[in-house]
C-alpha cells in the first residue's frame, strides 16, 4: 500500500499523471491510477488504499470540485488531518469547508519535476509522512523565495525575448528602430525553436498550441456546413427503443463540431508540445502545414500505437484534427482516446460527430447521450445523468461501452444511496466484461457502495 493517495476527478487522469510521476521521482510512494484496478473488488481496493494512506493529496480542478466522490475523499482526509490540497485550474471555487486549508498553486506548473511547486508539495507531504508539524513560517518563506525565482525567470525570459525580437527586426530592416514589436511569425519561430530543444514552458506550449490549431484548421474552417442542425435519422431496422433514444440525441451541425474539435486539438497539442519524446513534438508541429499535415498525422498515429503515457493525448489530437478535415480514421482515433479516458465527456461528443459523419446514427446518438450523462453526473445531477445513460444503453452494443455505461448508472445509483440499483448495475457491468477481464473502462468512483455493504 502507498503512503500517498491521490484523489482526483476521473476526467483529469491525463493531467494528474505528471503530478503522480513527480512525486514518485522523489521516492514518495503514490497510489493514483484507478484505471489499473481489475476484478470485482475494485471499490474495496480504492477504499483500502484511501484508508491506508498517510497523506491524501486532493487535486482541485473544475471537474473535481463538482465530484461528490472527490469531496467525500477530501472530507475524510481533512477530518483525519491527512489532507494536502493542490489547485490545478485557475478560478476554481474550492468547496465550502476546504477553503481554510491553503492549496499549493499548480495553475502555472509546466510539468517539470524539479519545479518550485513540486518542492513545496514535497515539503508538505513529507511533514505529514514523518509525523511532524509543518513549519508554516518556514514554508511561507520558502514559497516566497521560490515564487520570486519563478517570477524572475519569467521576467528575464520576457526581456530576452524582447531583446532578440528587437535585434532580429533591426538586422532584417537595416534600420535602428528604438521600439519593435515581434510579428506572429517571429513569435512562432521562437516557440518552435523552444519545442525543438525541449525547453518550452507550460504557458508557451499553450500559446504555440493555439497558433498550430489556427493553421491546422484553416482549410477545414472554409468548408461549408452541409448539415446545419441536421437531426439523426434512425435506420429502418431500428427498434422502438432505439428510435426513441435517437430522437432524444442532440442535432448535429458542422459549426459545433469544428468548435469542439478546435478546443480538443489545442488542449492535446499543448500537452504533446512538452512531451519528452522529440518524435512526438516534431510530429505535432508538422500537422500545422497542409503539405506536411498527412505525414505528421501518420507519425503520431504510429507513435500512439506503441502505447505509453502520451497515447491518450496523441489519439485525441489525431481524432480532433481528422474529424475536422474529414479523415475516415477520426472515429478510430477518438475511440482509442476514449478507451484510455472514458470519463471525458468531450471525447464522447466528438465521437458522436465522427459517427454522424460515417452515417452511423445509433452510435452517434449513443455517444452523444453518454456524454450528456457524464456532464450531468459531474454536476451531481443524478436524475438527469440516469435518464441520459438509460437512453444511451440500447444504442451501445460493444462490451466495453456497455460496461462503462452500466458502471456509470451504478455510480449514479450509489450517489443517491440506491444500493440495490447500484449493485444491480455493477453486477451487469461485470457480466458484460467477464469477471476475469480487466474492467478499467468501468467507473471506479464507487467507494460509497463498498462502505454501505
Amino acid at each position: 500500500m502507498a503512503d500517498v493517495f491521490l484523489s482526483y476527478a476521473s476526467e483529469d487522469r491525463d493531467r494528474v499523471r505528471p503530478l503522480a510521476q513527480a512525486l514518485l521521482a522523489r521516492r514518495i510512494s503514490v497510489w493514483w491510477d484507478r484505471a489499473l484496478v481489475a476484478g470485482d473488488d475494485y471499490a474495496h481496493v480504492i477504499e483500502r488504499e484511501l484508508d491506508a494512506a498517510k497523506v491524501v493529496v486532493v487535486v482541485w480542478t473544475a471537474a473535481s470540485v463538482a465530484s461528490t466522490f472527490v469531496r467525500d475523499e477530501a472530507g475524510r482526509a481533512k477530518d483525519q488531518g491527512r489532507l494536502v490540497p493542490v489547485q490545478l485550474d485557475r478560478g476554481v471555487k474550492i468547496p465550502i469547508g476546504f477553503g481554510t486549508i491553503q492549496a499549493e498553486d499548480f495553475t502555472a506548473w509546466n510539468g517539470a519535476q524539479g519545479a518550485a511547486q513540486v518542492q513545496l508539495l514535497e515539503e508538505a507531504v513529507r511533514a505529514r509522512l514523518e509525523g511532524r508539524a509543518v513549519d508554516g513560517g518556514a514554508v511561507q518563506d520558502k514559497r516566497r523565495r521560490l515564487m520570486r525565482r519563478v517570477r524572475l525567470v519569467s521576467i528575464l525570459g520576457v526581456i530576452a525575448t524582447l531583446l532578440v525580437s528587437a535585434a532580429s527586426v533591426y538586422v532584417l530592416s537595416g534600420r535602428n528602430q528604438q521600439q519593435a514589436t515581434a510579428t506572429q511569425q517571429d513569435q512562432l519561430t521562437r516557440l518552435l525553436d523552444l519545442v525543438a530543444q525541449g525547453k518550452i514552458s507550460g504557458e508557451q506550449a499553450l500559446e504555440l498550441a493555439k497558433l498550430l490549431q489556427t493553421d491546422a484548421f484553416q482549410d477545414a474552417a472554409l468548408a461549408p456546413d452541409a448539415t446545419p442542425e441536421a437531426p439523426l435519422v434512425a435506420p429502418a431496422n431500428a427498434t422502438e427503443a432505439e428510435r426513441a433514444a435517437i430522437a432524444q440525441a442532440p442535432r448535429v451541425n458542422r459549426h459545433d463540431m469544428m468548435a469542439a474539435a478546435r478546443v480538443s486539438f489545442e488542449d492535446a497539442a499543448a500537452t504533446l508540445l512538452q512531451d519528452p519524446d522529440e518524435r512526438v513534438r516534431a510530429a505535432v508541429v508538422k500537422v500545422r502545414a497542409r503539405q506536411t499535415q498527412a505525414a505528421g498525422l501518420d507519425a503520431l498515429w504510429a507513435i500512439a500505437r506503441e502505447g505509453g503515457a502520451s497515447s491518450a493525448a496523441i489519439w485525441r489530437a489525431c481524432g480532433s484534427l481528422m474529424l475536422a478535415v474529414g479523415d475516415e480514421r477520426a472515429a478510430t482515433a477518438l475511440e482509442n482516446a476514449r478507451a484510455l479516458n472514458p470519463q471525458d465527456k468531450g471525447l464522447w461528443r466528438l465521437l458522436s460527430f465522427a459517427y454522424a459523419q460515417q452515417n452511423r446514427p445509433r452510435e452517434a446518438a449513443g455517444a452523444s447521450l453518454v456524454g450528456e450523462g457524464i456532464d450531468a453526473a459531474s454536476s451531481s445531477n443524478w436524475r438527469e445523468a440516469t435518464m441520459r445513460l438509460d437512453q444511451a444503453l440500447p444504442l451501445v452494443a460493444d462490451a466495453p461501452t456497455r460496461g462503462f455505461v452500466l458502471g456509470q448508472l451504478g455510480d449514479a445509483a450509489a450517489a443517491t444511496e440506491n444500493w440495490e440499483g447500484a449493485e444491480r448495475n455493477y453486477r451487469s457491468a461485470l457480466e458484460v466484461h467477464g469477471a476475469e477481464k480487466n474492467i478499467a473502462a468501468l467507473s471506479l468512483d464507487s467507494s460509497k457502495l463498498a462502505r454501505a455493504q
